[in-house]
C-alpha cells in the first residue's frame, strides 16, 4: 500500500496540479543510497545481497545522472509557483518513500520475530 501511495500521488500531482511536480519524485529516485550504506543494510537485515541488486546497480550507475538531471531542471523556464509545487511534491514523496521503507522493515522484523 505504501508503494502504491508513493506512485499514485505522482499521478495526482501530474494530472491535477502540474506535470512539473513529477520532477521532484525523479530527483529523489535518482539519488540512490551509497554502496556503503547498502552493504550496511545487507549486514543489518540479514537479507541476501541479491535482494538489493537493483539498488546496488543504481548506486554505481546513477551518480552521473544526478548532475545531468540537475542541469535539465535548471534549464527549464520555471517560475516561483513551479518551485513551490516542486518543493511540496518533494516533501510528500520523501515522506511516502520513508513509509515504503518503514513497511518493509516492519514486515522483515515481524517475519523474523514470528519465524514465519
Amino acid at each position: 500500500p505504501a508503494a502504491a501511495a508513493l506512485v499514485g500521488v505522482q499521478y495526482y500531482w501530474m494530472r491535477h496540479v502540474h506535470p512539473v511536480a513529477y520532477l521532484s519524485y525523479q530527483a529523489i529516485m535518482e539519488n540512490p543510497p551509497s554502496p556503503e550504506f547498502l552493504e550496511q543494510a545487507v549486514e543489518r537485515t540479514g537479507l541476501p545481497r541479491e535482494a538489493f541488486a537493483t539498488q546496488f546497480f543504481h548506486a554505481t550507475v546513477d551518480p552521473h545522472h544526478v548532475a545531468d538531471f540537475d542541469r535539465l531542471v535548471d534549464s527549464l523556464p520555471l517560475n516561483e509557483w513551479h518551485h513551490s509545487v516542486l518543493g511540496v511534491s518533494a516533501f510528500q514523496s520523501v515522506e511516502l518513500l520513508a513509509q515504503v521503507y518503514d513497511d518493509l522493515l516492519y514486515r522483515f522484523e515481524t517475519k523474523n520475530r514470528d519465524g514465519a
